[in-house]
Parts: structure tokens; sequence; C-alpha cells
């Protein structure tokens, strides 16, 4: 009688287990929009998933039941949620295109991207380059000698807004970048 109980045990404990696992992998849409190249806008639902395959691809349906479609960042300007998080296709390192997502929109853009070599802030400015702001802390050795690279985002960041020294003062303040500050 022991066995049998242990056996359905088992069986209970592996079904909720790939139960749990196949949950995992399901899509969970969201109402939106994309942008195509062309500038058509369409209305319909966006796949939400993590920030790392939100930033590889965009994956969109018009409607429940209705075809998915994968867009690449090559195939579309931006995505946008409803709820607010917005994608824009950019390029980054000088060659890759990838869904950044815009964290501040106004006279000092900031966008965020997580892949898989780790996360990445962006800013821009009118008159100034789109730059990558240096996200990284910890330990680096230069010349035998070990230093630390906290707070290396201050700087780039007082740069762009040495127009408001109120920010910079706020800036000086973190002590590591966030997207959902």
């Amino acid at each position: 009688m022991k066995g049998k109980r242990y056996r359905r045990f088992l069986f209970l404990l592996l079904a909720v287990s790939l139960g749990g696992a196949a949950a995992f992998a399901q899509a969970d849409f969201r109402p939106g929009y994309v942008v195509t190249n062309a500038g058509d806008t369409l209305r319909g639902e966006i796949d939400y998933r993590g920030n790392i395959l939100m930033g590889r691809q965009c994956t969109f349906r018009a409607g429940r039941g209705t075809d998915e479609v994968r867009y690449s960042p090559a195939e579309l300007v931006a995505y946008h949620f409803d709820e607010g998080r917005y994608f824009q296709s950019r390029r980054v390192d000088g060659e890759r295109l990838v869904f950044l997502e815009v964290l501040v929109q106004g006279e000092l853009d900031v966008y965020y991207y997580k892949g898989k070599s780790g996360e990445h802030y962006y800013v821009e400015k009118v008159g100034m380059p789109f730059t990558e702001v240096p996200a990284v802390s910890g330990m680096v050795e230069v010349d035998g000698k070990q230093y630390a690279r906290d707070k290396l985002h201050a700087g780039t960041l007082n740069y762009f807004t040495q127009d408001a020294p109120a920010l910079q003062q706020d800036i000086n303040k973190m002590t590591k970048l966030s997207p959902r500050a």
C-alpha cells in the first residue's frame, strides 16, 4: 500500500513540475501596438516576456486566436504596451539593432537594454552623441593596482545634465543604475 501511495505522490509531483514548466513558457499577450518601418501602426496584443527576449524580438498578434507575427528590430521602428512600457529599434555598439526600452523621453532620453552580456543604459540629447552609460561596478586592475568601478555612471550622466545642477546632486547620490528607479 505504501508503494502505491509513493508512486502516486511521485506521479503527482512530476505532473505538477512539468505543468509549472509549461506555464512558465506560456505566452503573456497584453494590449499594445507596433509601428512598422513603413510607418503603419498596428493595434493588437504583444507578448510580454523577459527583458532579454523583449530586446531581441517582438511577438505580435492582431487579437486572440489570430496568427502570431515575430518581428526583429530590423522590421519595426517601435512597439508599445498600453500599460506604459515602450521599446524603440536602435543601433548599439555601432552596428547591432536591438529593441531598447525607453525609460525617459524628453530633453534627455534614457534607454535600457538587457542582453546576454548584462544590462546596458544609453542616453541621448540634442547636440550630443548617443552614448552608453557605464553601469558596471566592482573592481578593475590598472598597472597592477586595484580600483573600485562604482558609480562610473555619474560622470556620463553629469556631463549630459550639466545644464541642470539640481539633477546632478541626485545623480551623485545614486549608487547604481536601475531600470525601475
